[in-house]
């Protein structure tokens, strides 16, 4: 680890990735700072659950996976990286696993859409009756969102076709 990452500091390293984060084509770029981050704090939750996503982007499943398991095991009762794990199960068609994932997240927050997605989602993969309660819940609660009219019109249209 060079002397300049460590003199930077965590929290202008997280600034700087967050500049990057939606530019793909610095992807790689994005991981190595929270590679960097991990070097210097080795049990930082955000960069765990970060570098997971990354590798999700990559199609890296097992290394995302890891990556959430130690952030998982570092704080359960944060809600990020088992939202994450849940979006990474359904991925692989392990909708079962995903649900149980997305339940973690709505115990800590309730009205994280994000899971509420992720359950309509895998219940309806299952073939399970209670898709369309959980489509509508998803929607009562994402309306009221920023960011999420795209994402509600694609529940609407899953809840319409059930």
């Amino acid at each position: 680890m060079s002397s300049n990452v460590v003199s930077i500091g965590v929290p202008a390293l997280f600034a700087k990735a967050d500049r990057i984060r939606d530019d793909v084509r610095r992807l790689d770029e994005w991981m190595a700072i929270h590679k960097s981050i991990l070097n210097i704090e080795p049990e930082n939750y955000n960069a765990l659950v970060a570098l997971a996503k990354g590798h999700y982007e990559l199609e890296e499943d097992e290394e995302a996976a890891r990556a959430l398991r130690a952030a998982i095991e570092l704080d359960a009762s944060r809600p990020a990286a088992h939202h994450q794990l849940g979006v990474l199960l359904q991925a692989r068609d392990d909708d079962a696993r995903a649900l149980r994932a997305f339940a973690l997240v709505l115990l800590a927050d309730p009205r994280h859409v994000g899971a509420l997605f992720g359950t309509a989602k895998s219940l309806e993969a299952l073939g399970s009756r209670k898709a369309k309660k959980a489509w509508r819940n998803y929607i009562r609660v994402a309306i009221h969102v920023e960011d999420q009219d795209e994402w509600v019109a694609t529940a609407r249209a899953r809840l319409a076709a059930l």
